[in-house]
């Protein structure tokens, strides 16, 4: 005889049950605030602004080693090399202004001297890329001899006596590791002996 749990089963067999799907989205739900990632930029850690102060001042020293004439022809191929994107901007800008507005109601002459003045410059930023590219060239040649010269020569000493103020900062922190580790062998001992101690005479 089948109770009534069997009568259920057997009457649900090869049915499907369908659960309500409830909308994850309810279009009439009054407006939730969006979440926004938070632009406020970390602040800087103490640490990281002295080691910056540290590396600017070290860079300093450094720098300060360099050779006159390497420095004279580093400073020099820079300025060729803004002044030469500076003619480079100044003429690009005319070109384009010329070639992409022509006035309307000029004259034959004044059409052609216009088209004329297009043709010079198209030759000129030419001339003046070249120019520009080559004072780069130039620039980058200077600046990595000055650069080579203090980091490999000039600037080495610096480089030589921060280093030994390093190992002998680790050495320091090395024995004062050893120091901490032995008074800390002796606490746990001295726990053990009061953890024995005996109320004897």
């Amino acid at each position: 005889m089948l109770d009534s749990s069997d009568l259920d089963e057997k009457r649900s067999v090869g049915k499907i049950f369908v659960l309500p799907n409830t909308p994850w989205y309810n279009p009439n739900a009054p407006p939730r605030p969006r979440w926004r990632p938070d632009s406020t930029p970390f602040p800087e850690r103490l640490q990281d602004s002295a080691d910056s102060d540290l590396a600017r001042e070290l860079a300093d020293q450094m720098l300060a080693t360099m050779p006159k004439n390497l420095h004279a022809a580093a400073a020099e191929a820079y300025q060729a090399r803004q002044q030469a994107a500076a003619a480079l901007n100044a003429v690009e800008q005319e070109y384009a202004r010329l070639h992409d507005s022509m006035p309307t109601g000029l004259s034959v002459v004044e059409r052609g001297a216009w088209l004329n003045r297009c043709a010079d410059l198209e030759s000129y930023v030419a001339e003046l890329r070249a120019a520009n590219a080559a004072a780069g060239d130039a620039y980058m040649v200077a600046l990595e001899a000055a650069r080579r010269h203090v980091q490999l020569y000039s600037g080495c000493p610096v480089y030589d006596q921060e280093q030994a103020t390093i190992r002998q900062i680790r050495e320091e922190a090395e024995q004062l590791e050893q120091a901490a580790a032995h008074r800390q062998i002796a606490l746990s001992n001295a726990i053990s002996l009061v953890n024995a101690w005996l109320p004897v005479e």
